[in-house]
């Protein structure tokens, strides 16, 4: 899995993690104007990685995004696990 663009006003990336065990998703965001390599904020969760996973990224992705962009941590390790 690999997803590189711009979703609901933020850059997001999803990729399958080296460890085969999780996907990585990183979502930023970027004031009007602002350098692509300068995010004002950006966060990134882990998922891991299963047929729940796979399916809620293909299906919700958007949904996806905005409940990783709402998260309230900071410099905090997150893995998410889907489901349903």
């Amino acid at each position: 899995m690999n997803i590189d663009r711009w979703i609901s006003g933020y850059k997001v990336r999803i990729m399958d993690w080296i460890d085969g065990k999780n996907i990585y998703c990183n979502v930023a965001y970027y004031r009007s104007g602002a350098r692509i390599d300068d995010p004002a904020w950006e966060k990134s969760v882990l998922i891991k990685a299963d047929d729940k996973a796979y399916k809620a990224i293909e299906e919700r992705l958007y949904t996806l995004v905005n409940a990783i962009a709402s998260l309230k941590t900071y410099g905090t390790n997150v893995v998410l696990t889907i489901e349903s």
